[in-house]
């Protein structure tokens, strides 16, 4: 009795730490706004929503009638050599170019890579 005692003593002390210790993908993930959607490995808007392009093609801001929902860059993966630009189409974007491409964004001070396999904004270490 005492050694079970002892060990679910143990346990409720470890909690706190076991818990912490278990952060899942989905904590560091965020699904995007109503109204912007991944799909066939493009960024596309429904209607009220828009797409502005910057000068060089490397950033792109959706917004609404109302405010700006997001504003993302296009940056290679590959530092070496390449370069990469935000193709637009009607209502959808996507990130192209030689350099192994992704489109990325910042919310409340973090950055969030577009994850098009699980369609969420995945935290960038």
């Amino acid at each position: 009795m005492k050694n079970l005692i002892a060990s679910f003593t143990f346990f409720i002390a470890m909690m706190p730490i076991l818990q912490a210790q278990a952060t899942t993908e989905a904590e560091k993930t965020r699904a995007f706004i109503k109204g912007v959607f991944v799909e066939d490995g493009c960024i596309k808007v429904k209607g009220g929503y828009s797409i502005v392009l910057s000068n060089n093609n490397k950033m792109a801001t959706i917004r609404s009638k109302k405010n700006i929902a997001f504003v993302f860059t296009c940056n290679c993966t590959n530092a070496t050599s390449g370069d990469c630009l935000i193709i637009q189409n009607n209502n959808s974007m996507q990130c192209s170019g030689t350099c192994g491409c992704k489109l990325t964004t910042i919310i409340n001070s973090v950055k969030y890579e577009v994850d098009f396999i699980n369609r969420v904004l995945k935290e960038c270490l």
